[in-house]
């Protein structure tokens, strides 16, 4: 979220962010900001922290990490679809 644009947010949708924390490309601080924002606004919002994962992880087949953020993901918007 642009710093310019953040304070004039007055809602946003539930996010979940997926952060890995060897991202490069975006600091994790970024993230947890977005989130803060989110919660701020009264939005469902959480982070998930993967160690050791950059940018977009690959989302292998073999890498655990795969079917816990899938899994994450799924039960988030699952429960908010359901609460509604």
């Amino acid at each position: 979220m642009p710093d310019k644009i953040a304070p004039q947010v007055k809602h946003l949708p539930p996010l979940i962010e997926l952060h890995g924390e060897a991202d490069r490309n975006v600091p994790l601080a970024s993230g947890e900001e977005l989130v803060r924002l989110g919660k701020s606004v009264g939005a469902a919002a959480e982070i998930v922290r993967y160690p050791g994962k950059a940018h977009g992880f690959d989302f292998a087949d073999n890498d655990p990490m795969t079917n816990d953020a899938v899994s994450r993901v799924t039960g988030f918007f699952q429960a908010r679809l359901n609460a509604a």
